[in-house]
């Protein structure tokens, strides 16, 4: 098995991958690579139109909490960049790997991985506020509007951009900073908003036992806080089923080292990480009434001034 060496003098990791994704090989899939490019110039279209959609849907929504709202334009705005800048620039880093254009292939990979830690970064400490902000919002009850306001939610948001920025820096000057928080990030992320959604769960169960002695208007913001829950919870195991084969390969690679045999699969899985932008504009739609009907509407709109 084939494997790919690094000079002495190559002492950040991301000089070491620079080689093994853009080096091509004779016997590699070319066709396949191929397919794969074209495909991410497709999703990068789905993923743009999809998310501006969502954009504009949730300016018109007025049911949802404004510190929600913010978190969740958060999310749909770092989708719509995964589409417009992330998905076109792996889909030409991939073509140049081909073509066997080196250095503009160099140039395409630098570019998409800053973009793509930024951005997923982003994407994945904002559902992680989600889980939290919909845990607050049950156990804080009256407090809520108080405690979390659209003033703190933005300076979240902001610390979000900054700290993934910084992240994304890492590998071209500390190994040890980079891999910290290349592997504790998500699984700190993960933690949280599992017991955050375990916790939900546990006191949703608590409200039902109790539903006998509650008002109808107390059950009803009990049903329609439930499915807010749902659709976070929904694009947050979207989230899960996208990321996890990227960090298999990844780690695959760590251990196995960097084996052309696995040039194709790590394609295929990143590939995989950035539809997930694609995916959440299908499931905000799916999941969240309010969403899909300002979506149609919008669409109706647009229709009927272009027809």
């Amino acid at each position: 098995m084939e494997n790919f060496t690094v000079n002495e003098d190559e002492h950040h990791l991301f000089n070491k991958f620079e080689p093994f994704l853009c080096v091509g090989r004779p016997t590699e899939k070319t066709l396949q690579i191929r397919f794969l490019s074209a495909s991410n110039f497709f999703l990068s279209f789905t993923a743009a139109l999809g998310n501006i959609l969502i954009l504009v849907a949730l300016s018109k929504i007025s049911s949802l909490h404004p510190s929600s709202k913010i978190l969740y334009r958060c999310l749909a705005t770092t989708d719509l960049c995964v589409g417009m800048v992330a998905q076109p620039l792996f889909a030409v880093q991939l073509l140049f790997r081909v073509d066997e254009r080196r250095f503009l292939c160099y140039i395409a990979l630098r570019m998409c991985y800053c973009s793509g830690v930024i951005l997923c970064g982003v994407s994945m400490t904002t559902l992680t506020a989600i889980s939290v902000d919909r845990l607050l919002a049950l156990q804080l009850a009256l407090r809520y509007r108080q405690v979390v306001t659209s003033r703190r939610v933005r300076g979240l948001v902001i610390f979000f951009w900054i700290a993934s920025v910084f992240v994304s820096t890492t590998y071209f000057w500390n190994d040890f900073i980079a891999l910290t928080a290349s592997c504790s990030a998500p699984l700190l992320c993960l933690l949280t908003s599992g017991l955050s959604y375990a916790r939900m769960y546990v006191s949703l169960r608590q409200h039902h036992v109790q539903i006998g002695v509650q008002n109808r208007t107390t059950v009803l913001n009990i049903t329609r806080y439930r499915r807010t829950v749902s659709s976070a919870l929904f694009i947050q195991i979207g989230l899960v089923i996208c990321y996890l084969p990227y960090g298999v390969v990844s780690a695959k690679l760590i251990t196995s080292g960097l084996k052309s045999a696995l040039i194709f699969p790590f394609a295929i899985s990143y590939c995989l990480l950035l539809f997930n932008s694609s995916l959440n504009s299908l499931l905000y739609c799916w999941k969240m009434r309010n969403v899909r009907q300002a979506v149609k509407n919008t669409i109706r709109q647009f229709l009927h001034c272009f027809l």
